[in-house]
């Protein structure tokens, strides 16, 4: 059952994966986490500076983002379009909330 808990869970996770991901793989020196939310959506975006990379083999740590996104009607999509740094772009259904 989708509920703000589920999604909290998962954007608590996502970024301290994507995080990890941006010091250990990446060697990024600047990361950038934002999160809007609006027209029942939740967007998260996470930018680093880090070495990126010219094609992306999806480890146990994305493979695992994309799980929970998918879990929760989502879409992830990430890579290093510019050839350095690395993006991710998270949209999540938000739940309506009854009063």
């Amino acid at each position: 059952r989708l509920s703000r808990s589920n999604i909290g869970d998962a954007i608590y996770f996502i970024c301290q994966e994507a995080i990890n991901n941006a010091l250990v793989h990446g060697r990024a020196k600047n990361i950038a986490v934002t999160l809007h939310s609006g027209d029942g959506l939740l967007k998260l975006f996470i930018n680093d500076d880090g070495a990126g990379c010219e094609s992306v083999v999806p480890n146990n740590g994305l493979n695992s983002m994309k799980g929970r996104v998918a879990l929760l009607g989502g879409e992830l999509s990430f890579g290093s379009p510019d050839g350095g740094g690395f993006h991710i772009k998270i949209t999540l259904p938000l739940p309506s909330v009854s009063v």
